[in-house]
Order: C-alpha cells, then sequence, then structure tokens
C-alpha cells in the first residue's frame, strides 16, 4: 500500500509508548517549539482528604484542565493528571499526526504573513 501522499510532512509521537509526564512534555514541546516546559505545561496539586490531586494544563493546547486522580502521594498526583492528558483521545489523535519540523516552520511562516498583510490592510 503506498504512504499517504502528507505522510512526509507530518510524524507520529508515539505517546503510548512514553512514560506519562514524558508523553506530556514531548507533546508540547513539539506543540510549541520550546524546551523549557515551565511557562508551557503547569501542574496544580491540592490536598485532598484522600490524599492529593492534580490538574495539568497546557495552554498552547487547550483551555481544559486534564484532573488526575486522587493519590496517595503528589508524584502519583502528577502521573495520573499527565495519564488522564496521554490518553485523551483528542490528544491521541493529533499526537498521530503532528507536523514535520520544515512544515511547521513553513506554515507558521504562512500565518505570520498573513497577520503582517492584516496589520498593513486596516492600518492604511
Amino acid at each position: 500500500m503506498p504512504p499517504h501522499p502528507d505522510e512526509e510532512f507530518f510524524f507520529d509521537l508515539q505517546l503510548e509508548k512514553k512514560g506519562e509526564l514524558e508523553a506530556v512534555h514531548a507533546f508540547a514541546r513539539c506543540l510549541t517549539g520550546v524546551d523549557d516546559m515551565s511557562k508551557e505545561v503547569f501542574y496544580e496539586i491540592t490536598r485532598t482528604s484522600g490524599g492529593f490531586q492534580a490538574s495539568l494544563r497546557i495552554p498552547a493546547w487547550s483551555s481544559e484542565p486534564y484532573e488526575g486522580e486522587v493519590m496517595p502521594n503528589e508524584k502519583r498526583a502528577k502521573k495520573s493528571a499527565a495519564h488522564s492528558f496521554k490518553t485523551d483521545p483528542k490528544v491521541l489523535e493529533r499526537s498521530r499526526r503532528f507536523p514535520k519540523g520544515a512544515k511547521r516552520l513553513s506554515d507558521m511562516t504562512y500565518l505570520e504573513a498573513c497577520s503582517k498583510k492584516s496589520r498593513v490592510s486596516t492600518s492604511l
């Protein structure tokens, strides 16, 4: 079977093969193009009567948090929130067709050019 015509422009992150925290960082890194995740990935950990619960936010991806289950310690709570993200159907769908670097950069260049045109036309 011949490859899909777009396959040369996309790649599969294979999140299923990665650990929870690694999967979150790999997805965010590919989405944003930056290595420092301190401004891209946010975990909020709350102490509950049963232990700890974490929620995960990646603003570049979604405004919705990914909630983990209540766990006995903070580390496991964080992994639970990451697991919720890693197994989300929308995340999995996107992770299987991430644009390769050159394609992503050309898309960004195109979007920046459109943005500049828009600013020029509105300032006239």
